[in-house]
């Protein structure tokens, strides 16, 4: 039976940055086999790793552009890194469009990036807030691992929106 969606519909599209350094620690959840001193935790005292979502820092910024309208973008800090960039010191910035996103097309299986970048001003959205985060790092405290952090913001378009593990939408 086919899946009949809107045309006009719109999933927003995240994207993955790994950040890396020896100094921090990533954590990957396991809960079909949790570690005994995690899960205790979580069983006798609501405590622990397993208490919350995973996400471990959240932040909002806006764009505001020239015709009044804003887009507010949204980036989450995950505890380990993703698709091939899973080591022991690694994290993931995951950064989305939350609202004031104009791109619009039909909703379908798989990554697709006419659908998440029809528009593309939200392209140009994103990556200034990626740019943004980028600028307020440390050049040696936190490396990004898949963007360069020197990259322009039309280096950070280009890259977010070329469809990969790490782009447009894929997990």
């Amino acid at each position: 039976m086919p899946i009949r969606n809107s045309s006009l519909s719109f999933d927003y599209p995240n994207t993955f940055i790994e950040l890396s350094s020896p100094s921090i620690q990533s954590y990957s959840y396991s809960y079909a086999s949790p570690p005994t001193r995690d899960s205790s935790l979580y069983l006798t005292r609501r405590s622990g790793p397993y208490t919350f979502a995973s996400e471990v820092s959240v932040f909002w910024d806006t764009v505001q552009h020239s015709d009044g309208t804003l887009t507010v973008t949204q980036g989450t800090i995950g505890p380990a890194g993703h698709s091939g960039y899973t080591n022991a010191s690694t994290v993931t910035l995951n950064v989305y469009g939350t609202s004031g996103l104009a791109s619009t097309g039909a909703v379908v299986p798989g990554p697709n990036a006419a659908v998440y970048y029809s528009n593309p001003r939200d392209a140009q959205d994103i990556a200034t807030f990626i740019r943004g985060r980028f600028a307020a790092l440390p050049a040696a405290a936190l490396p990004p691992l898949n963007i360069p952090q020197a990259a322009t913001l039309a280096q950070i378009v280009a890259s977010i929106t070329a469809s990969s593990a790490l782009r447009v939408g894929r997990d």
